[in-house]
């Protein structure tokens, strides 16, 4: 999978703002952030500082990805980081930049490119805008008795079988799961079939593991074909719950 990279930065009288964006090459964005420092630097220090701030976050990412594309609107700087790339050595002010280079192109191709300033807006914006909050990742919502009772397997996706009935959900809810997965290698909902490998729960999370194109996914089965098809109730785990015990004795 190829990441999408962009990065920008704008220094004012007293602060300079950080601005970068992660999207996978179909345009699902994993990361955005807008960080604020109260230092007074120059326009060029801002930049390498959100180009250190964005490879840091690559590191971060634990799913698997071959190649990141990292674009900037800064041509100076991008043309003196691929210099000390081809050479091997940087001076003292580049060097954090290379050594977060050395350790992502132990993982990934890396290409840094310009891009026009036109072809950097989303950057542009972020590093113009005050700082967002941290976003708010998704809280589990598994049940207790899902951990407890429910057998657990990894398998590859195509083994999942959709039902029909299934409508698909709004892709900001997608895009969230996504995020949350990318960023910490866990789904923040479960993916529950029966004995047939029918998908009963976790559409959501199905389709963010289809949209970051991921070969295998952790499920969740209960040791039936149920009747109906919602387990958001306490009493229907419990029924769950009854029947797994009874099936492992």
């Amino acid at each position: 999978m190829k990441l999408i990279c962009n990065f920008d930065a704008s220094a004012k009288v007293d602060s300079h703002t950080l601005g970068y964006i992660i999207r996978t090459e179909n345009g699902v964005i994993l990361l955005q952030k807008s960080i604020e420092n109260q230092s007074r630097i120059t326009s060029y220090t801002a930049e390498r500082r959100a180009l250190e701030a964005l490879l840091r976050e690559l590191l971060k990412i634990v799913i698997d990805f071959d190649e990141a594309d990292v674009r900037g609107d800064c041509q100076n700087l991008i043309l003196r980081v691929n210099s000390c790339l081809k050479k091997g050595v940087a001076p003292k002010k580049h060097g954090e930049v290379l050594k977060l280079c050395k350790k992502l192109t132990q993982r990934a191709r890396l290409s840094l490119k310009w891009v026009p300033r036109k072809k950097n807006k989303v950057a542009d914006k972020l590093s113009r805008r005050p700082p967002l909050a941290a976003a708010q990742l998704p809280s589990k919502s598994r049940s207790k008795y899902v951990d407890r009772y429910l057998r657990r397997e990894e398998i590859p996706m195509g083994d999942i079988c959709i039902p029909r009935i299934y409508s698909r959900p709004a892709q900001h809810k997608i895009e969230q799961c996504a995020e949350h997965y990318a960023l910490s290698g866990i789904l923040d909902r479960d993916i529950v079939l029966d004995t047939s490998n029918l998908l009963q729960d976790g559409y959501i999370a199905y389709l963010a593991l289809r949209m970051l194109r991921v070969d295998k996914a952790n499920v969740c089965y209960i040791p039936y074909t149920p009747r109906r098809l919602k387990y958001n109730h306490h009493e229907y785990y419990e029924e769950v719950k009854e029947i797994w015990e009874s099936y492992c004795r």
